[in-house]
């Protein structure tokens, strides 16, 4: 078994801590985004202005975008999550509009970001065009997005599969699609070319998140969001905590005890460096 080197072990810890003081009550979502913000924070520079796409409430953005040097904007269709994103100041300004109708003007930013957010927009080529036309020439368009192998590396689908229940994997992944609300699931080569119709020739595509840690957050998400979709006859995890008044605060202490707590997880997805990976990390330069 290949096996994380204990420096990538104890970064990824110690992300998990800074990530658990807002994230203390969903773990399986804390574990995904240890592996995504560690692709990143590595990678994400700029200078000017940038677009946050689908910012959500803004928690996120503080770890990933404070370290910039740039001046964001924010773009949310929830406007809970407006308010929210607002509250917390992370953002020079946040703005409740669809990211298929951006009210901004032409070539108004020099970088549009948007982390694991593009999987749910829909119509995805009218998101597009208007990422290339709020986009200055020669702007950077950096994301993040899970693939069509997340559903393929999906355990408890490859375990059904393999006990020969075909039928029931294939309702299981449109179980999880329909609860992760996945819209759009495109291969690295689909990225590219849907991309370079909107005038967006890639840079550089990083793949991450093995099957290993698919199958490790899968198995929190069920026990966790997946278990409260279920009794509640599908409604998402995250409206359920908003109802419950759980998306308002961040706990140093909280982040510390849910970080040792997911320790063991997180050691356990890790490791198989080498795996096949189900999320990609995409920057796109406007021609």
């Amino acid at each position: 078994m290949t096996r994380a080197p204990d420096s990538t072990l104890r970064s990824r810890f110690s992300l998990s801590r800074r990530i658990l003081q807002s994230h203390y009550n969903a773990p399986a979502t804390a574990l995904w985004r240890v592996f995504e913000l560690e692709v990143v924070l590595n990678r994400l520079r700029g200078q000017g202005v940038g677009l946050d796409l689908g910012c959500g409430d803004g928690e996120l953005a503080s770890l990933i975008l404070s370290h910039t040097g740039m001046r964001w904007t924010g773009l949310e269709i929830d406007e809970h999550d407006v308010e929210l994103a607002r509250r917390r100041r992370v953002y020079e300004e946040v703005k409740h509009a669809t990211a298929s109708r951006i009210r901004e003007p032409d070539a108004s930013f020099d970088v549009v970001f948007s982390n694991s957010a593009l999987e749910h927009m829909e119509p995805l080529d009218q998101v597009l065009a208007e990422v290339a036309r709020v986009l200055r020439p020669g702007g950077r368009f950096i994301f993040t997005v899970p693939t069509p192998a997340f559903d393929d590396l999906l355990l408890w689908r490859r375990l059904l599969h393999a006990a020969g229940f075909d039928r029931l994997a294939e309702r299981y992944r449109t179980a999880m699609d329909r609860r992760l609300l996945h819209r759009n699931l495109l291969t690295a080569e689909q990225w590219r070319d849907t991309l370079a119709v909107h005038g967006l020739k890639t840079l550089e595509m990083l793949p991450y998140l093995t099957a290993r840690a698919i199958a490790v957050w899968e198995l929190l998400s069920n026990a966790t969001g997946g278990l409260a979709w279920f009794v509640t006859g599908g409604v998402h995890p995250r409206e359920i905590q908003r109802k419950a008044g759980m998306l308002h605060g961040r706990s140093a202490v909280a982040g510390a005890v849910a970080s040792i707590m997911l320790l063991p997880a997180l050691a356990v997805a890790s490791a198989g460096a080498r795996e096949e990976t189900g999320a990609l990390y995409v920057e796109a330069q406007r021609t």
